[in-house]
């Protein structure tokens, strides 16, 4: 008879999967694990210092957002997105990050805005900040903002669509980031004014010139 896990046994496995895949995710955005390096379990929980049970997990995960993909027994590829398929998870984005908004604005706590608004200004105010602080600041904008829609699937679709784009490891952006900043600052107006349709029109806007920056840097 198979003994059952004590559940500290498997609260340390899942503590260890968590690092497992936070690590392994940061390595991926950081491009320390470039698009198309080859992964195996084995070099993984050797590289880790993890045993295989919880490292399955944390490869289920990245596997499960798109992050890596299986590429023959036993072995796991890091994704790049095309260009083809960015603009239109981009496409997608603006769709529902549109509704989002919508939402938001009648929904988000002022406390919220008040805060995203305190650090768009800073953004503008000092532009030309190092792409990891500036993506930071991103993610907590248009995760704010998908959670303020007050719709859990709604607001995960969001997340995992700009974690794939992320796949795309674009590498010639443009370094000042006022102009994402002061759009940002639009949208939160909106929501402020608990106006749905202008935080709707603000929000696509945005993402109409993320494409437009997008296109730009791509053909230099």
């Amino acid at each position: 008879m198979q003994a059952v896990p004590e559940p500290a046994e498997e609260a340390e496995k899942g503590s260890i999967s968590e690092s497992a895949y936070q690590l392994l995710r940061s390595r991926i955005f950081g491009g320390e694990l470039a698009p198309g390096t080859l992964l195996t379990e084995r070099r993984l929980a050797d590289d880790l210092g993890a045993s295989r049970t919880p490292l399955r997990a944390a490869i289920k995960r990245l596997e499960g957002e798109r992050l890596i993909e299986r590429a023959g027994a036993g072995g796991f590829v890091v994704r790049q997105v095309s260009v083809d398929e960015l603009l239109e998870i981009l496409s997608i984005r603006r769709l529902l990050e549109g509704e989002a908004a919508a939402l938001a604005a009648e929904r988000m706590q002022a406390d919220v805005v008040e805060r995203l608004v305190f650090a768009s200004r800073a953004i503008v105010a000092k532009p030309d900040m190092p792409l990891d602080e500036f993506w930071a600041y991103d993610d907590v904008f248009h995760r704010e903002l998908a959670n303020g829609s007050g719709k859990p699937l709604l607001a995960r679709l969001i997340t995992e669509l700009r974690m794939q784009a992320r796949m795309c490891h674009v590498k010639t952006m443009d370094r000042r980031f006022d102009a994402q900043a002061a759009e940002h600052l639009l949208v939160l107006d909106a929501i402020a004014r608990h106006e749905p349709s202008d935080a709707r029109r603000a929000i696509e806007a945005h993402e109409d010139r993320v494409k437009e920056r997008l296109l730009t840097w791509l053909a230099r």
